[in-house]
């Protein structure tokens, strides 16, 4: 169950530390640390998050690990949880944690705490000696519990009480000695009582001061082995380097060795490569050669073909062409026949038309002849009267009658918008005159019009009834 659960914390820690990106250096080191703190029992009751942290000198980290909870301590036989909050710098572990006391409601932080601030920052000397190597965040909880069970960084407010609101009335009256005595001797079993336990924290700071000193000189003796085993680790380096050194001469000598056998190797392979380049330079030069001569023989028989082929296609063109101009020639042959034939209608064409012309010219003179005749006629009709335009046109019925008006209405309405029109294109007529009377016009002519066809549905309709 614990290993599953410390596989759990670990996966967390790592989630958390994997969210804030490169804040740590050493992420392993950090999920170590945090996982042995949170499986310890005097650090079981924190729990892992990130947060801002502001430092005393000013500096500001805008996400870092926190863990936030309780540290519990022992005092006067009873166990009391501290709500604290500690704060994993960007340095960590080569930095210290940075720790504070965070009192809920009802609490206050005891002032002039020796390890404890007015603002809840924790002062312990594991955190002023702290070492990358030989501090661990578990132990650093358990110093914070014995620092706290020897004097409490927290207190109770006091409630507020009525009892003052009274004791102008109790001064004024005259005390019982037997429950003056009382008081008496409760207020000194209290002194007594707080005596013991000053006694008890003084005894408990000594013994916290020996376990916190004995702590350092384990301490120190750990940082005396390991500066031992540095140095140890120091002259085993040079060992080494001396060794390293010895190996990289025979190195050196082995490849200057190496080089001057390449060397050789390649000014033979040099040679090898220059007798290589003179044959097959001669060998090229003879390619060259012969691909000259093989172009040469390629370069005549293109001439000879082309001179070939451009005999045939001379005598093709010549033979297309002698054909054309015969075709032109016959063409213009049959051309001249055309027209010689032409000529020779032509010359028919021209002695009709002059008997046609003869012919005319006797209709013609008929025609003035009968024109004549007609004249001496209108001449001797002279003397009678000339019929009126109501005497030629005379209506049989009223819609007849009623047409004829409307008719000659339309008509002379027609007349007007002409010689409006006329007067317009002269210049005689304004133009806003001439649409004032065109539209006055048009209008009466359109009612014209419509009464022209009503007229004609009527007939159309009486006839139909006859019918």
């Amino acid at each position: 169950m614990n290993g599953r659960r410390t596989v759990s914390v670990t996966e967390h820690i790592s989630n958390i530390l994997q969210n804030l990106g490169g804040v740590y250096s050493d992420p392993p080191r950090v999920v170590r640390d945090s996982a042995n703190l949170l499986s310890s029992p005097s650090g079981c009751n924190l729990q892992p998050s990130t947060s801002s942290l502001y430092e005393n000198d000013g500096n500001y980290t805008p996400a870092v690990l926190l863990f936030s909870g309780t540290v519990a301590m022992i005092y006067k036989g009873n166990t009391y949880n501290i709500p604290v909050d500690m704060y994993l710098p960007p340095g960590y572990p080569v930095r210290a944690p940075v720790c504070f006391v965070r009192p809920v409601a009802g609490m206050e932080i005891k002032s002039k705490h020796k390890h404890v601030g007015s603002d809840g920052m924790i002062y312990a000397p594991y955190l002023n000696s702290w070492t990358p190597h030989g501090c661990s965040l578990a132990a650093l909880t358990r110093i914070m519990s014995n620092i706290f069970s020897a004097s409490p960084p927290v207190f109770s407010k006091p409630a507020a009480s009525t009892a003052n609101g009274n004791g102008g009335a109790s001064a004024a009256a005259r005390p019982n000695g037997e429950a003056e005595r009382r008081r008496i001797e409760q207020e000194v079993r209290e002194a007594n009582e707080a005596v013991s336990a000053v006694r008890g924290v003084v005894e408990q700071e000594r013994r916290l001061e020996e376990q916190i000193q004995r702590e350092f000189e384990e301490e120190e003796k750990r940082r005396i082995e390991r500066e031992i085993a540095e140095a140890n680790a120091a002259a085993e380096a040079a060992r080494r380097a001396d060794e390293e050194e010895r190996q990289q001469e025979e190195a050196i000598r082995r490849q200057k060795e190496q080089e001057e056998r390449m060397r050789i190797e390649r000014e033979i392979a040099e040679a090898n490569a220059a007798a290589e380049a003179v044959r097959r330079a001669e060998e090229e030069e003879r390619r060259r050669e012969e691909e000259k001569r093989r172009r040469e023989e390629e370069e005549r028989r293109k001439i000879v073909e082309a001179r070939s082929t451009l005999t045939s296609k001379v005598q093709e063109h010549l033979r297309a062409n002698n054909e054309t101009c015969r075709k032109e020639i016959s063409s213009d042959l049959k051309d001249q026949k055309r027209l010689d034939l032409g000529s020779s209608q032509l010359v028919s064409q021209i002695s009709e038309l002059k008997k046609v012309q003869k012919h005319l010219l006797s209709l013609h003179k008929n025609i003035d002849n009968a024109a004549a005749i007609m004249e001496s006629d209108m001449n001797a009709l002279g003397s009678v009267p000339e019929p009126t335009i109501d005497e030629l046109a005379i209506p049989c019925d009223i819609h007849s009658e009623q047409m004829l008006q409307l008719s000659a209405e339309n008509a002379s309405i027609g007349d007007c918008l002409y010689f409006l029109d006329k007067a317009l294109a002269k210049g005689s007529l304004k133009l806003d005159v001439h649409l004032k009377r065109v539209r006055q016009l048009a209008k009466r002519q359109f009612l014209v019009k419509a009464h022209l066809i009503k007229i004609g549905q009527a007939k159309a309709a009486d006839k139909q009834k006859f019918i």
